[in-house]
Order: structure tokens, then C-alpha cells, then sequence
């Protein structure tokens, strides 16, 4: 078979080091750099500004649901439910508490939650 051509000599610059002598080759490169750093920073501004709406969004109770893009809003409405809800477990609290008073304690009788009778010695 033909004799493949001899590998070149150790102080020849290998190819890719070609590349840096093209004309524009530098500059191509440093625009490339600069739309990928412009590129990061858009994307960090981004970011940046999501993580500031989510937490408006969980400070206002809600997860992110952009139809209700409102927030002072929102945290009125959350402060209303809130207010609400605490009225709700209140009487049912007080209705518990009045309930638990009209039932008759069989521990004065050492019974546990049974009547006397069904004691022993009953």
C-alpha cells in the first residue's frame, strides 16, 4: 500500500493555531464574546426580576398565577380570608369549648369517659 505521509515536524504549530493568524478571526471571536456576555447578563436580569415577582406572588399568598397581576390587591384579599378564617376556628372554638362544659365529667368518679354505673361495683 502507498507509505503515509511522514507526521509533521514537533515545532510545526499544530492547526487550530492557524485560526489566530486569519485576518478577523479576533474579531469574529470578540463579538462572539461580547453576544454571549450580553446574552448572560439578559439572563441574569431575567432571573433576577422573576425571583422578585415570585416573591411578591408568596408574599401576596399566591403561586405565581399571572392572570392577577395585582398585588396590593391580593394582599388585601389574603388579609381578608385570614381575617375569616381566624373569626371561623373562633366560634368554633367557643362552640367547643361550651359543648365540652355541658357534658358531664365522669372523671370526678374515676370512670374514665364511662358512667358510674357501668363501673365496678356498679
Amino acid at each position: 500500500g502507498a507509505a503515509m505521509p511522514p507526521p509533521p515536524a514537533s515545532n510545526a504549530p499544530p492547526a487550530a493555531a492557524a485560526h489566530h493568524q486569519m485576518p478577523g478571526y479576533q474579531q469574529a471571536r470578540q463579538r462572539e464574546e461580547t453576544a454571549r456576555r450580553q446574552e448572560e447578563i439578559r439572563i441574569r436580569e431575567l432571573r433576577a426580576k422573576a425571583q422578585a415577582h415570585k416573591l411578591d406572588m408568596q408574599r401576596a399568598g399566591i403561586e405565581g398565577d399571572p392572570r392577577r397581576g395585582n398585588v396590593e390587591a391580593m394582599r388585601q384579599e389574603l388579609a381578608r380570608k385570614e381575617y375569616l378564617r381566624n373569626q371561623e376556628l373562633a366560634r368554633r372554638n367557643r362552640e367547643r369549648l361550651a359543648e365540652e362544659r355541658q357534658k358531664p365529667s365522669y372523671d370526678l368518679f374515676g370512670g374514665g369517659d364511662r358512667p358510674p354505673s357501668a363501673g365496678p361495683g356498679g
